[in-house]
């Protein structure tokens, strides 16, 4: 009956419990067997998941690989980097040299009230504290909006509070921000644009009247007026309210610094086309390493011991990878520039000069077979992924987990009960030792009483 107690060798006769330990100890060492036989598994598992993410990163890598973005890679040359900062955003652009001059680099509007406070927490007019004041703040967006807010405040009213008013307000408080200037005499306060790009109007310094403010507030001063970057192509200028200027010139986005000239050179980018083809050894050499370490016989002394997938299919896969690049072999147009060799150990290595020298003295027709080379990488992964090698091996393994995990919890559950059917008899026999021994006790008693009359 389940929760029943049981005290062995109650009686001190019959040590049953020492027993059952033997017996279950016994029984346990199927359920050993079991349980190691789960965990080479899984180590295999393992290894072959590892080997399985290796393979992924490589299909990733080279489905991501387009060819006429991979072989019209360029790079550009920009002799002034103080002046303008220059970016590639299209390959899909001819070989070109083209000079601009930056005009005016664009500048965000910085203004404050001539009056000095004290400290921000000073009213703006304490011998007329319930008098009211309105300050009315205009800001023009690039995209034709006009937001346009009235700021009522009173005379007992502080620099801050009025500031935090502006600040806090949930339509002009996202272009403009309010702040206490100190001039190190006093207070002033001030506004100024939050995104240079958010406006295209432009402002020019010097000092305003403020009207009805002039009294609490003072003149209004633009120290820092808002202006556009300004670029010059010939004899053309664009202008744009933030930094960056896309396409002006082909393919290119340029962010301007400061005024001045510049020159930019476009070109083939040898470097990286021949950079994205030694990623792809490195990505093949990779999982060759892998595959090495997973069929590998170790001897230790007198001991050897067996490779952690002993399956010829990871052997073969390891032979395809290789053969992936006997083109560049086989290849008159690019075998005499030696771009590969052939490891001892399978790995490949990549002479990324010499695969340099076959990009910049041949055309782009001959440059296909680098691009063949990547495809054939792809489906082979792709092959090994969800068809051959690998897949069939992790799908194969993962069936004889899940056999011994079910064997494994079946057996577990066998044992349970085995132990409890042995503790009840045990139990029984104890009981039944005990109540010989409390007869024996009584006829022992019998005995002696009859004896001594």
């Amino acid at each position: 009956m389940a929760g029943e107690i049981y005290y062995p060798n109650v009686t001190g006769a019959f040590d049953w419990g020492t027993l059952l330990d033997g017996i279950m100890q016994m029984e346990s060492v199927r359920l050993q067997n079991l349980e190691a036989q789960k965990q080479t598994i899984d180590q295999k598992l393992n290894a072959l998941n590892d080997l399985k993410g290796k393979l992924e990163d490589l299909y990733n890598f080279t489905s991501g690989i387009s060819e006429d973005d991979w072989f019209n890679k360029k790079t550009v040359e920009n002799n002034n980097p103080n002046i303008v900062d220059v970016s590639i955003i299209n390959n899909n652009i001819p070989e070109y040299v083209a000079q601009g001059t930056v005009n005016k680099v664009a500048q965000i509007e910085i203004s404050y009230f001539s009056r000095t406070f004290s400290s921000p927490d000073e009213q703006f007019d304490p011998n007329n504290p319930n008098k009211e004041y309105t300050l009315t703040l205009r800001y023009n967006t690039v995209d034709g909006q006009t937001i346009e807010k009235n700021f009522t405040f009173k005379g007992s009213d502080t620099l801050q509070s009025l500031i935090d008013q502006i600040n806090n307000d949930p339509d002009i408080g996202k272009y403009l921000h309010a702040y206490t200037m100190y001039t190190g005499n006093g207070y002033h306060f001030a506004i100024m644009e939050k995104d240079v790009a958010a406006s295209a109007e432009e402002s020019t310094a010097g000092t305003y009247n403020s009207g009805d403010l002039e009294g609490v507030l003072g003149d209004y001063v633009i120290m820092q007026g808002a202006k556009n970057s300004e670029i010059q192509i010939g004899n053309q200028t664009f202008d744009n309210p933030g930094y960056d200027f896309t396409d002006i010139l082909p393919g290119l986005k340029i962010r301007v610094k400061q005024p001045g000239n510049f020159s930019v050179t476009i070109k083939t980018d040898y470097d990286g086309i021949a950079q994205k083809f030694v990623e792809l050894v490195n990505k093949v050499n990779d999982i060759i390493k892998t595959i090495n370490k997973l069929t590998k016989i170790t001897k230790q002394g007198d001991q050897v011991k067996g490779p952690i997938i002993s399956d010829y299919s990871l052997k073969e896969l390891k032979i395809r990878l290789q053969n992936l690049f006997q083109p560049l072999l086989s290849d008159s147009n690019i075998a005499k520039y030696n771009v590969v060799n052939f490891n001892d150990d399978g790995t490949i290595t990549l002479n990324k000069a010499a695969l340099k020298n076959f990009l910049e003295e041949n055309p782009k027709s001959n440059w296909n077979i680098l691009y063949q080379v990547v495809e054939s990488a792809k489906n082979l992964s792709n092959i090994a992924l969800n068809d051959a090698y690998v897949a069939p091996l992790i799908k194969g393994y993962r069936n004889m987990e899940n056999q011994l995990e079910e064997e494994i919890t079946s057996y577990q559950e066998y044992l349970q009960e085995k132990q409890q059917f042995l503790k009840q008899r045990f139990a029984y026999v104890e009981s039944y030792v005990a109540k010989l021994q409390d007869i024996q006790a009584k006829i022992n008693s019998i005995l002696s009483a009859q004896m001594l009359t």
